[in-house]
């Protein structure tokens, strides 16, 4: 058929909607009323295909930037509460009663944990609030882990494949600094400083770098040009 021939080229040479008025015309000029109905019909499904394929890039593009939004947020929490730079301990033996009492209600713990601190000596104060940091970032940490993992899991359908293996890259980083700190916080111990620095080079190193190349990919994938 005519139809079925118009198909292929159309199909070949891509962007067809805007070729489809001038095929009608030369079809209803040259070859008749025939052809120019089945490219009307032909333009029809054009046009149903290009807005399932609307709708579906906005699924898409909605999906992923849920996804890296949980991904900003679980590499936020991993490098603002287990590198190097991180532990942000009162120097309490230069407290007064007074001050000392305000600045232990403002640490972000248990109420009986703050008075664990509270009641300790002054010398371990500093220690006993480097575990309650160290359990309290592990607890924090793993949240915006599972929420990552458990949105990549869920909505991998949605990606495409190299969007997704980019966000599971990431996302195996945050596991890795996980499992470093996972043995301090069972033990109720301080993360040690050279663990800390150690998460510390690859966020600022390996997970800088992924991060900046997966933002590319999905600037590419959905035609956003700097």
């Amino acid at each position: 058929m005519w139809s079925e021939f118009w198909v292929s080229i159309l199909g070949v040479f891509g962007g067809a909607v805007i070729l489809v008025p001038a095929l009608m015309w030369l079809s209803d000029r040259f070859l008749g009323q025939g052809l120019a109905k089945d490219l009307k019909r032909f333009e029809t499904q054009l046009e149903r295909v290009s807005d399932l394929v609307s709708r579906r890039n906005e699924r898409e593009f909605a999906v992923v930037e849920v996804a890296w939004e949980h991904m900003i947020h679980a590499v936020a929490e991993v490098e603002n509460r287990l590198t190097s730079a991180r532990l942000n301990i009162p120097t309490f033996a230069v407290l007064g009663d007074e001050e000392l009492d305000r600045v232990i209600g403002m640490l972000p713990f248990s109420e009986l944990e703050r008075n664990s601190v509270r009641e300790a000596p002054k010398a371990e104060r500093g220690a006993i609030c480097a575990i309650y940091e160290t359990t309290l970032a592990y607890r924090e940490c793993s949240k915006a882990w599972g929420e990552l993992k458990n949105w990549l899991s869920t909505h991998e359908i949605f990606m495409s494949s190299d969007i997704h293996r980019r966000f599971r890259s990431i996302e195996n980083h945050v596991t890795h600094a996980l499992s470093i700190v996972f043995t301090s916080a069972v033990a109720k111990e301080a993360l040690p400083t050279a663990q800390r620095i150690e998460i510390g080079q690859l966020f600022g190193a390996t997970v800088s770098t992924e991060k900046r190349e997966l933002g590319g990919a999905i600037r590419k994938r959905f035609g956003f040009y700097e």
